[in-house]
């Protein structure tokens, strides 16, 4: 509460780099941001609550009754845990009650009969993961997905081998050996190599997890813990067993189950074949089939990502910088030092040679801090006690400049828009749209209630996206820094192209004027930017991975059937040879016939896609879950990796020798 002990916990990490692991750091003072704290306790490495890269929590210090910052300035998120045997209905009812005991305390509130607050409460693991729990449900059925392909071609590539290998089994059944034991054998067989593949597969997975993480989202719940642990390890062992049992005991049954005495006579060629060629088509169809769900669903993602980055963000990133500075907490005596301080700092910056443009902000678009306030509009709102909250920036005036955001009409913040002086702002296109349709020039906007000074609209800009490039812009209202300064503030400047050696200059300029002040978040507006689309580009380079995969394995399977095919008809295709038919003919019938079982696998695909991509319609922008586009795209793939996959057994068969094949017949 208010007035309470200066009370701090620290990282494990910043006790190991800053105090040398001092076992004797609890209870002594330490100071951050000029203010001494006493230091309580010291997190454990693995924390992540309420995130991973906290290095200092220190409590928050409320008082109803101050209007400023906490009333209509900002959102709080509170965490607690339940007592036995209450519910979270139990404690959405109580924090409804503490609110509406709170809110009495506000000197600005309006009395308003049955009013209600609304206290969203939920479960801390939801919280956490609800924003990405169906992306990793999406995913986990992909790798699932992706099993099923591989198992399907394993058994296949399997049943092939038992197969090839029936005469040399049926000797040995002659001979007087067991089918039983025979059985046992080939799934020994398979489990072997399960197991190398299984090592092959936990060492690309060790490697696939550091490629990985530079491409994870920033604030991705748990990413520090992501990585493969022993149970994940007893979980792939139990899968991989379970295949290279299930595949080698199909192959082993189906190799051993025709008669020895026809196997001899007929030199290895069973009636199985032909039941085998029917199980391995059907294995490959369902590859096919599966591989365009995936194929169809990473391309629906991929198209969506590139519409993504080309949507307009409402200003230039080219060339763009930020810098963030922390001056120390209690440094400026008054507002007019902190923002002659900004002011310095933003005429140093923009001294600089190749720099074309700098201002200062307290906020930023796609930056860390994000700023809002409930506002009242004069003749537009008519509750007191539900205002919208509008997001806000605190600029200088050069901010518009330096962002390259358009005038739409009136006039930007100037030089003249100093403590003082007349309350002005300026609003964006999108909150025009939504509260003054007629007009915004000259309209009167107030901070938090109807008896806050007046504020006078001079000037409409073009709107901005703030935290996601996919997500609208909403609502928007510029302050001049000079009437609402900040002691932190964002440099932002507007360099030749070279980024790196824009933020070095930056950080030297700071430097220069006052190398005490901390400064953090030294980026490039496109980093800055690319960082809000880090989670649909993991989503779709995963799914692209997955997709292409399977594809691959469909093929291989593909180009198996067609070369056990040309195995089993060399004396066919001798025969024809030998009574004229032309290589085109034997080659077309061969890719004819690797198509016809192809195509139909396709189709399947894609009507199977036709739901499943519904599924994902959430993570699209831009782009439609039927996407023409990828529908038609994804079959002539199919098609032309099919073709491919034929091709080489086909051209194999067209090279077999007549004379030689008649002659062995």
């Amino acid at each position: 509460s208010a007035g309470g002990p200066r009370e701090i916990m620290i990282s494990e990490r910043v006790w190991r780099d800053r105090f040398g692991a001092d076992p004797a750091i609890v209870g002594r003072p330490v100071t951050l941001d000029g203010t001494s704290w006493t230091v309580v306790g010291v997190l454990a490495p693995d924390h992540e609550f309420p995130s991973a890269t906290d290095d200092f929590i220190r409590p928050v210090r409320f008082d109803a009754a101050d209007v400023g910052p906490y009333w209509g300035f900002g959102i709080y998120r509170a965490w607690g845990r339940l007592a036995p045997g209450r519910t979270v209905e139990d404690a959405r009812s109580e924090l409804v009650a503490l609110a509406n005991e709170s809110r009495l305390r506000n000197p600005l509130w309006t009395p308003v009969e049955n009013y209600r607050s609304e206290s969203p409460v939920t479960d801390l693991r939801t919280a956490l993961t609800g924003d990405v729990r169906g992306r990793m449900l999406f995913l986990l059925v992909a790798v699932a997905l992706v099993l099923l392909v591989v198992t399907a071609n394993v058994a296949n590539l399997l049943l092939s081998r038992g197969l090839s290998k029936r005469q040399d089994r049926a000797v040995r059944v002659a001979l007087g050996a067991g089918r039983g034991r025979l059985v046992l054998s080939g799934v020994a067989e398979s489990l072997l190599l399960t197991a190398v593949g299984t090592g092959f597969g936990i060492a690309l997975a060790l490697f696939g997890l550091d490629a990985l993480r530079p491409f994870l989202p920033e604030g991705l719940p748990r990413a520090a813990s992501i990585g493969i642990d022993g149970r994940v390890l007893a979980v792939t062992a139990v899968v991989a067993s379970g295949v290279g049992i299930l595949t080698g005991l199909v192959a082993s049954i189906r190799g051993i189950g025709a008669s020895p005495a026809g196997l001899l006579r007929s030199g290895g060629r069973g009636g199985t074949g032909r039941d085998r060629r029917a199980l391995s088509r059907a294995l490959v169809f369902a590859q096919i089939a599966v591989s365009v769900v995936l194929v169809t669903t990473a391309g629906l993602l991929v198209r969506s990502l590139g519409r993504l980055a080309t949507v307009d963000p409402g200003f230039d990133a080219e060339g763009l910088v930020t810098t963030r500075l922390h001056p120390t907490p209690g440094r400026f005596a008054s507002d007019e030092e902190a923002v002659a301080f900004a002011r310095a700092v933003e005429e140093r910056v923009a001294a600089l040679p190749g720099l074309r443009a700098a201002a200062v902000a307290g906020s930023i678009p796609f930056g860390a801090i994000r700023e809002g306030a409930a506002t009242w509009m004069d003749g537009v709102t008519e509750d007191p006690n539900s205002l919208p909250f509008l997001a806000r920036y605190r600029v200088s005036p050069g901010y518009f400049d330096a962002m390259g955001i358009d005038l739409v009409e009136g006039r930007f913040l100037s030089e003249a828009d100093v403590a003082g002086g007349e309350l002005v702002a300026v609003v964006d296109e999108s909150a025009v749209a939504e509260y003054w349709p007629e007009g915004a020039l000259g309209k009167i906007i107030r901070l938090y209630y109807p008896t806050a000074a007046p504020v006078r609209i001079v000037g409409v800009v073009r709107s901005v996206r703030h935290e996601r490039l996919s997500a609208p812009p909403t609502p928007t209202w510029y302050l001049p820094f000079a009437q609402s300064p900040t002691s932190e503030f964002t440099v932002v400047a507007r360099g030749d192209g070279d980024v790196d050696r824009t933020l070095a200059a930056v950080r030297a300029a700071v430097a220069q004027l006052d190398d005490g002040t901390p400064v953090s978040r030294q980026l490039g507006y496109d980093d800055l930017m690319g960082a809000s689309m880090a989670e649909s580009r993991l989503l779709a380079l995963l799914t692209s991975l997955f997709g292409l995969t399977t594809l691959l394995l469909g093929s291989v399977g593909l180009y198996g059937v067609a070369s056990y095919m040309v195995r089993e008809q060399t004396r066919d295709f001798g025969v024809r040879l030998a009574l004229g038919a032309g290589p085109d003919v034997i080659r077309a019938s061969i890719l004819a016939s690797g198509l016809r079982f192809a195509i139909p696998g396709a189709a399947l695909g894609l009507l199977l896609a036709w739901p499943a991509t519904r599924l994902i319609e959430g993570l699209l922008f831009g782009v439609q879950p039927w996407d023409p586009v990828t529908f038609v795209s994804v079959p002539i793939l199919m098609a032309g990796t099919a073709m491919l996959a034929v091709w080489i057994p086909a051209r194999r068969a067209t090279r077999v020798d007549p004379a030689k094949v008649l002659r062995e017949g």
